[in-house]
């Protein structure tokens, strides 16, 4: 953490805190503006499939704070095969639960009964759980 004596101007929580929050955001942007030029020239049959993989990547690197430094540090030896993992497993997630809920969709049965399927598909940590630490026990 930096005190006031270490920076050129008077200490401000605010400002690295904003700083620090916009830092997955920018790495989405330069991903989209790169991902937008190499579209703009891909031959019409790759350009879907282009954006599939480049929407792929977005969520990983976006959710699970994927970035260039830990996929090299990966490769040279640095870090554990469990750290890319660490960071690999939030998006995986998120895709995984999005293609459950795409699969539920497209399944063969009515479509009431798949809107409740989609509607009564929650995970078990949303349910309403009682707060059990509030109450007084003895």
């Amino acid at each position: 953490m930096l005190t006031e004596s270490q920076t050129s101007k008077p200490f401000n929580e605010r400002t690295i805190a904003v700083v620090e929050a916009t830092a997955p955001i920018r790495g989405s942007i330069r991903l989209a503006l790169v991902g937008f030029v190499i579209h703009h020239f891909l031959p019409l049959r790759f350009r879907r499939p282009s954006f599939a993989g480049l929407s792929l990547v977005a969520v990983i690197t976006a959710v699970g704070h994927l970035g260039p430094n830990v996929i090299t540090g990966w490769m040279h030896g640095k870090s554990m095969l469990n750290s890319l993992l660490y960071h690999l497993v939030p998006g995986l997630t998120l895709i995984g639960i999005g293609l459950g809920l795409i699969g539920i969709c497209h399944l063969p049965i009515r479509f009431g009964a798949r809107v409740g399927l989609v509607a009564n598909n929650q995970p078990i940590w949303m349910l309403p759980w009682p707060n059990y630490t509030s109450r007084n026990l003895s």
